[in-house]
């Protein structure tokens, strides 16, 4: 908990130290990483901006959103399932939420953090997902794949990375996923690695 006591940048720095006080207990190496992480929210404050310049890892892109919970806010409960890195996360129209890791598998899970299902089929790293209008759900991954999921994370079909746009385009209407769906992906795909190959001719 915090203390009222303490100045906030030290508040601070001990919640990101309690958030990550499990993970440090199996190993003190990604100790820089959770600080660097779990801080970004505050790096507008001089002393937290002068720590995370001390903890940033070495060979990081710079970041743009923050890959911890961040330190100072409420944390509900944690969800555990995945077996690496989790990318990214994202809340669902009907609550429930999708996450995605470097372990290769997409779960879902209910709005209160009980886990549904999970979804595999990937071979490598999953990059990114989105949901579509109608509730399916799409996913690319390092494997070279876009995978279609339906909204319960059953396996639909897939379609490798290096197809054209006018291909991928194709791929969705079959799918009869709406303009504004393939817009989507073309729009977040750019930020996930995700690139079609370009058209010839």
């Amino acid at each position: 908990c915090l203390s009222g006591g303490e100045d906030r940048p030290i508040r601070l720095v001990r919640h990101a130290l309690e958030l990550s006080a499990d993970r440090l207990t199996e190993s003190a190496e990604g100790l820089a990483c959770y600080l660097y992480g779990r801080l970004y929210s505050h790096r507008e404050l001089p002393e937290i901006g002068a720590l995370r310049q001390q903890t940033e890892p070495k060979g990081w892109q710079p970041m743009h959103e923050p890959t911890h919970h961040q330190a100072g806010g409420h944390l509900l409960r944690t969800l555990c399932g995945h077996e690496d890195w989790v990318r990214g996360a994202l809340e669902l129209r009907d609550g429930r939420l999708l996450s995605w890791s470097v372990d290769a598998t997409l779960r879902l899970w209910a709005a209160d953090g009980a886990p549904l299902a999970t979804l595999r089929g990937h071979e490598g790293r999953v990059w990114g997902a989105l949901e579509l209008r109608d509730g399916r759900l799409l996913s690319w991954s390092w494997d070279a794949t876009l995978r279609l999921w339906a909204a319960d994370g059953a396996p639909i079909d897939t379609i490798r990375k290096d197809a054209s746009v006018r291909a991928l385009r194709a791929w969705f209407a079959q799918h009869n996923a709406l303009e504004e769906d393939f817009e989507q992906f073309l729009r977040t795909r750019h930020s996930d690695g995700f690139a079609p190959a370009p058209e010839r001719g």
